[in-house]
C-alpha cells in the first residue's frame, strides 16, 4: 500500500547514506504517478479526442526555460520544472485545442496511484520491498553489515508508528565469517599438534622454533595481501587454510633433517645449512 511505498522510499534514502554503501537496488518499489482516467462518453459529447487529453498532460509536465537572471557577478538560468504531485493542479488545466474552456476534471478522473511494478516481493506472506545493498570497493563487508544491523535495530524500534518491519534476509557475510572461523581453528589446531608432536620426538627447543613459524607466516601473508590491495574474502581464506597444512609439513621436514644431523654430532649452524640444502628444492617446489 501507499504506506509501505513511502516508508520503503525513506529507508532506501537512509541506506544510501550509510558509510560504505555504493548502491541500493529495490524490488517491489513502484514509482508514484498520477493516473488520468478519461470518460469516453464525455469526450464524444464534447467532440474531443484522447490525443488532446494526452497533449494537455504532456504540456503540464514539460520543463520550460524561463530565461536567466543576473545576481551580482553571476548569471543564473531559470527553469520551470514540470512536475506536480497534486492531482487537483492537473485537473484544473484547460484541455489543449478545445473550442471552449473545458477542464480535465470535466472529462476525466485524476488520482494519485503507483506505476505497475515489473517485480513483486513478499516476505512470510506479507507484502514487502526488497533492497539489494552493494558495498563500495574498499569497504569492509563485516563492518558494513554491522552498521546495517544497527540501522535496522533503530528503525524497528519505531515499527509501531511506521507500520513496517526491516528484516535482514540474506547475510552474505556468513560464508566469510565461517571461512575466518575455519582458518582460525585450523591454525590453532595445527599449532597445537605441531607443538605436541615435535616436542614428543624432537625436544622442546625445536618444537618451539617450528611452531612460531605459523603465526609469522600468517602475519606475512596478510601483510603482502594488504600491500598489493587484496581483500580478505572466502577464496583467500580457504587458500590460507590449505597452505597452513603445507606449512606444517614443510616445517617438520626441515627441522627433522636438522635434528638428525645434530644427533650425529654436527654443529647447530652446520646442521641447519646441510638440512636446508637437502630439502630446499622439494620444499620450495611444494610451496610454489
Amino acid at each position: 500500500d501507499e504506506n509501505l511505498r513511502r516508508q520503503a522510499y525513506n529507508v532506501r534514502k537512509d541506506l544510501e547514506r550509510i558509510t560504505g554503501v555504493d548502491r541500493v537496488d529495490a524490488i517491489g518499489l513502484p514509482d508514484p504517478e498520477l493516473q488520468v482516467r478519461f470518460f469516453p462518453a464525455a469526450l464524444e459529447n464534447l467532440r474531443l479526442s484522447p490525443v488532446q487529453i494526452a497533449d494537455t498532460v504532456s504540456a503540464f509536465f514539460q520543463d520550460i526555460a524561463a530565461g536567466d537572471a543576473r545576481l551580482g557577478g553571476q548569471n543564473w538560468l531559470i527553469r520551470l520544472v514540470g512536475s506536480d504531485a497534486d492531482p487537483q493542479g492537473l485537473a484544473s488545466r484547460t484541455i489543449v485545442g478545445a473550442g471552449s474552456e473545458i477542464r480535465l476534471a470535466d472529462v476525466a478522473r485524476i488520482e494519485r496511484s503507483r506505476a505497475e511494478p515489473s517485480n513483486l516481493a513478499s516476505f512470510e506472506g506479507r507484502p514487502a520491498v526488497m533492497f539489494a545493498v552493494s558495498k563500495q570497493a574498499d569497504t569492509n563487508t563485516l563492518e558494513l553489515v554491522e552498521r546495517l544491523k544497527g540501522y535496522l535495530a533503530e528503525r524497528n524500534a519505531l515499527a509501531e508508528s511506521t507500520g513496517v518491519d526491516l528484516v535482514l534476509v540474506d547475510d552474505q557475510t556468513i560464508p566469510t565469517r565461517n571461512a575466518i572461523r575455519l582458518m582460525q581453528n585450523n591454525a590453532l589446531i595445527g599449532l597445537a599438534l605441531v607443538l605436541f608432536v615435535t616436542w614428543l620426538f624432537l625436544g622442546s627447543r625445536i618444537a618451539l622454533l617450528t611452531s612460531i613459524g605459523i603465526p609469522f607466516v600468517l602475519a606475512g601473508t596478510f601483510w603482502i595481501l594488504s600491500g598489493i590491495g587484496e581483500t580478505l574474502n572466502v577464496m583467500v581464506l580457504l587458500g590460507v587454510v590449505i597452505v597452513l597444512g603445507m606449512l606444517v609439513d614443510d616445517a617438520v621436514v626441515v627441522v627433522e633433517g636438522m635434528y638428525y644431523r645434530l644427533r650425529h654430532g654436527a654443529r647447530p649452524m652446520q646442521a641447519a645449512i646441510e638440512a636446508l640444502r637437502e630439502v630446499a628444492a622439494p620444499v620450495t617446489a611444494a610451496v610454489l
